[in-house]
């Protein structure tokens, strides 16, 4: 059975993981095609919810 630290531990760099994917996203994005992929209620929440820096 896998323990509860390195179950964590794989969740915390899974998340990290993600945040980096999104902010990379976030960061090629001209502000017009940032502005039009944030239109997604979807994608917005996921960016607020990893505080991806979109502004």
């Amino acid at each position: 059975m896998i323990s509860k630290e390195k179950l964590q531990k794989n969740v915390d760099t899974r998340v990290g993981d993600f945040h980096d994917i999104l902010q990379e996203i976030s960061d090629t994005l001209n502000k017009g095609q940032r502005k039009q992929l944030l239109k997604n209620e979807k994608i917005k929440k996921a960016f607020d919810f990893f505080k991806v820096e979109y502004e």
